[in-house]
């Protein structure tokens, strides 16, 4: 299972998160040519950014020094995607392409803006009511505000990096009796495959706390 590196840790700066975004426009039918190549362009640049340090951190063993400079360049990024989306809203597959759509939404999942957050979250939901994104884009935004606000998160898309493992406590969780049924409905794979995705990738283990909440 493929999985976009956004990544989960713990440490001084906050900064937390992981979820698959490489599935992110399977199964949409291939658009015309992207409205604003400069654009798109520019949004993978920033992406390959976004994913060699990321690179660097999960090579550094989650280091101080790798997080702050991760956060650095988010926070770089924060201001850019800030101006874009006040001028084209979130840029969907026929401005920038699936790729640069897939890539602003990376972007946006490790800006440590919270504010950026839930104003692109506005910007996503009308995306998707206009076919320009899948809805588990913005699924997987919506638990990361969620938990940034200190609310349970709805789809379980949240591990923190807790002792070297990805913890998720379905505690945590609203109604998780139900949350399987929640991922599937918005194109999310099962919990336990993507739990699997995530130790396969990061080669760290990934571990669902009172996991009989999902079958009560």
């Amino acid at each position: 299972m493929l999985l976009c590196v956004a990544l989960a840790c713990v440490t001084p700066l906050n900064y937390s998160s992981a979820l698959p975004t490489a599935l992110f426009f399977q199964g949409q039918e291939k658009p015309q040519a992207p409205r604003n190549e400069r654009l798109r362009e520019e949004l993978l640049r920033m992406r390959d950014d976004d994913q060699a340090a990321r690179q660097r951190w999960t090579d550094a063993k989650f280091s101080e020094q790798a997080s702050r400079e991760m956060l650095a360049l988010d926070e770089k990024h924060t201001a850019r995607l800030r101006a874009i989306f006040r001028k084209h809203g979130f840029p969907g597959v026929r401005l920038v392409g699936k790729d640069g759509a897939n890539a602003a939404h990376t972007l946006l999942m490790h800006t440590p803006s919270l504010d950026l957050k839930k104003e692109g979250l506005v910007y996503l939901e009308e995306a998707a009511k206009n076919g320009e994104v899948p809805m588990h884009a913005v699924a997987v935004l919506k638990d990361k505000v969620l938990v940034a606000e200190g609310k349970p998160q709805f789809y379980g898309m949240h591990f923190d990096l807790i002792d070297g493992k990805f913890v998720l406590d379905l505690k945590n969780v609203v109604d998780p009796a139900r949350l399987e049924k929640r991922r599937a409905e918005v194109g999310l794979p099962p919990l336990a495959e993507y739990a699997k995705g995530l130790e396969e990738l990061y080669k760290v283990p990934a571990v669902v706390l009172n996991e009989q909440l999902l079958n009560p």
